[in-house]
């Protein structure tokens, strides 16, 4: 009889990790079972809290540096990382975030079945299908910046970020592997401290580095267009002395040798020979959330193109390519509360379901979307009521370095601004709710469902955009469409969230009539020891 994949992959799994009551299972049992016995909402706040306030923090550190393309190269920066940005975050961003989202699933179904070897080898293979794809897109992307800004905007497009986008296809997706794209890695083992000191560490270092490199810049740097490049080389700094941390502490090699709790081993021989499969597994559980992470800079990167096709005027398409870059940095801000809700849903429910603890599953299920719906209906009011006042944040610190009739222009510019902020604040109300029904349908390995829900989100807006820019042109309000396509999308979601309610309701009943069934069966087996 031929022996099963995993067979294989348990043959170097060291003795201490065959049973539960061993060394590495020890970390296990005490660490991630908090999972499946903590208070439902308990769990789920002090769980999501750290990754809200990380995420608050990663979200502001890109407003600041977007206040500082404004404060030093002006507008015209922005004009330049506008054209960019879409495909920095498609290409360089949401392949290893996906690698890293889909290896996180994997590691949590082999860590409830206590299979520690198994969830290390998903590590290591991460790992390399991460470095493949950042040298892949390094050769390929890196020659190809001013041919594609060319194609995506007729009006200089080779020269507006053509050395932001240089650096970013060469760098980006190396420094993004043990920093942004691991982080749901190191939330399976519910390691939220270790997440959030990331979080803050990586904010505070690309502001930091981004306000030096504007400030020495500005002194040298002739080409004021391209002076965005700054951004891009302070978040590589700053990404990369992360990943030398979070590689350290995956390697267990910590300052005074303290003990780093943990159930995964990456060892050197992890790494090779490669193991299909467990490719296979990865590549294929990435494509949910790479399409879910693609949909507003796919609908952003259409936008560019049609307002440099059918757009008439040199300064309507300027004005439109601020309020993208404007509505991509805000709604990145503004969605916060969701995004740590849903990195600790998957976290929790993730766990809970490979245990077939299905009551639980449902109690996180209906936590996760009402805590979500309402904290982020509650946001997006008041940041729709005051979207000027958000928007104007920065306005005294821009008034006091610039001229009068330069701040004038400033203010004119900013008032394009406050539609994109608006909208933005928009798109996340909806968004917590289809956040949760998507993490359900790709724990489950539906990818069927997922791809659907996906399809509702896209086709909306960019079918809109399309329309729009091509009948309406100037006067097209292209960003309208993300709010539309965001609303459409958990609209659709309320069907599902019923769905999945009254599925785990079902599966609880069954598994609890289950366990009592094997619990009388093991009573009258004893019973029947005790008669013979």
């Amino acid at each position: 009889m031929g022996r099963d994949f995993h067979d294989y992959l348990d043959e170097d799994k060291p003795a201490a990790e065959s049973s539960i009551g061993s060394g590495t299972d020890k970390t296990l049992n005490s660490t991630i079972m908090k999972l499946t016995t903590a208070n439902v909402n308990v769990l789920l706040w002090s769980t999501a809290l750290p990754y809200i306030c990380g995420f608050l923090l990663e979200g502001l550190a890109f407003i600041g540096d977007y206040n500082l393309v404004i404060y030093y190269p002006g507008f015209v920066g922005l004009f330049g990382m506008a054209l960019a940005y879409p495909v920095e975050i498609l290409m360089c961003k949401n392949i290893t975030l996906g690698y890293g989202l889909a290896t996180a699933s994997a590691i949590q179904k082999a860590l409830a079945k206590n299979k520690a070897s198994l969830a290390s080898s998903y590590l290591a293979h991460y790992i390399m299908l991460s470095l493949l794809w950042s040298i892949l897109c390094t050769i390929c992307l890196t020659p190809s910046a001013v041919p594609l800004l060319k194609f995506m905007d007729n009006h200089q497009g080779n020269e507006r970020g053509m050395a932001y986008s240089r650096i970013v296809f060469s760098t980006q997706n190396f420094a993004n592997i043990f920093s942004n794209s691991i982080s749901q890695v190191l939330a399976v083992e519910n390691r939220v401290a270790l997440n959030f000191f990331r979080h803050l560490g990586s904010s505070f270092l690309f502001i930091l580095f981004d306000y030096i490199i504007y400030f020495i810049s500005s002194f040298y740097s002739s080409k004021i267009p391209e002076l965005c490049q700054s951004s891009a080389i302070a978040y590589t700094l700053a990404h990369t002395v992360i990943s030398v941390w979070i590689l350290c502490v995956l390697f267990k090699r910590t300052a005074f040798d303290i003990p780093i709790k943990t159930s995964l081993d990456l060892k050197l021989k992890r790494f090779w020979p490669l193991k299909p499969k467990i490719i296979k597994t990865i590549i294929v559980g990435s494509l949910p959330p790479i399409l879910f992470n693609s949909t507003i800079p796919a609908t952003i990167l259409v936008c560019n193109i049609l307002v440099s096709r059918y757009y008439t005027s040199l300064e309507t398409i300027n004005a439109s390519r601020l309020k993208f870059i404007t509505y991509l940095r805000y709604n990145n801000l503004f969605m916060f509360i969701n995004n740590g809700f849903n990195q600790a849903f998957i976290t929790t429910c993730g766990f809970n379901l490979g245990l077939r603890n299905y009551g639980r599953v449902r109690q996180l299920i209906v936590a996760s979307a009402l805590w979500t719906l309402v904290l982020s209906a509650i946001l997006g009011i008041l940041m729709f009521i005051f979207y000027k006042s958000v928007a104007q944040l920065f306005y005294p610190i821009l008034a006091y370095h610039q001229a009068e009739l330069e701040w004038k222009d400033t203010q004119r510019q900013y008032e394009e601004t406050y539609e994109a902020v608006a909208l933005a604040s928009l798109g996340p109300i909806w968004m917590g709710l289809f956040m949760t029904v998507s993490s359900i349908a790709q724990l489950e390995d539906k990818f069927l469902v997922f791809v659907l829900l996906q399809t509702s989100r896209i086709v909306v807006p960019i079918i809109f955009a399309i329309s729009a820019g091509l009948l309406i042109q100037d006067n097209a309000k292209l960003l309208t469409a993300l709010p539309i396509g965001d609303g459409i999308a958990g609209m659709c979601c309320l069907t599902f969230l019923f769905y999945y309610l009254q599925k785990y309701k079902h599966l609880s009943l069954i598994e609890q009539s289950r366990k009592e069934n094997e619990a009388l069966e093991a009573q009258i087996a004893n019973l029947d020891a005790l008669n013979d």
